[in-house]
């Protein structure tokens, strides 16, 4: 018992540590966008030139931005890391690993990329495509009491899935981190991912 409370311990004096030592440091021109998947890392740098060339192709000129793409294995303890140390604008992750990583505090809502798909559609309306399919994506935020999107699913129809031809054993869903110094264009790049 006391092995596994000193083990916990040290896990979380580890984890306060890279959280405090993170930051951007000057990647303020960059996105970036990592994968806790079971797609090989081989499609790491095609990934990485297609993002450029689809956020470019969405963002227009307008986008300048450099995206980096990074692909790890699934991991609980690799998502926690990399979560608390607050260096990456977007995952894309395996939907196992949500349990650990919705969290409303450390999320951006993602309510808009529904506003833009169903313009026509009023809040009611858009609360009822919510409930469509998307439950499990959505938390309350207990400071607004708001019902709030947190994540999206990425279907076998998507852009990311038929661009590279890939069948994931387990169904991605894709989160925008609250601290991104990028939200609005991360927010655009995933709605022309998804």
């Amino acid at each position: 018992m006391y092995k596994k409370l000193s083990y916990v311990l040290l896990l979380g004096i580890l984890i306060l540590l890279l959280a405090s030592c993170g930051g951007r440091n000057g990647k303020a021109e960059q996105i970036d966008i990592m994968f806790l998947s079971e797609i090989p890392a081989q499609l790491e740098r095609a990934m990485q030139e297609k993002m450029i060339q689809r956020s470019t192709q969405v963002l227009g000129n307008e986008f300048e931005k450099e995206i980096k793409v990074q692909m790890y294995p699934v991991s609980f303890e690799k998502v926690t890391i990399e979560i608390m140390a607050g260096d990456t604008d977007m995952y894309i992750v395996d939907q196992s690993l949500l349990p650990i990583v919705l969290d409303p505090y450390g999320l951006a809502p993602l309510n808009s990329l529904l506003q833009a798909e169903h313009s026509e559609l009023d809040q009611q309306a858009v609360e009822d495509v919510l409930d469509e399919g998307l439950e499990p994506f959505i938390l309350i935020d207990e400071d607004t009491g708001e019902r709030n999107l947190y994540a999206i699913p990425i279907h076998q129809d998507s852009w990311l899935i038929q661009e590279f031809g890939i069948e994931p054993t387990e169904a991605l869903a894709a989160v925008v981190i609250q601290r991104s110094q990028h939200i609005d264009e991360v927010i655009r790049i995933l709605g022309a991912i998804k």
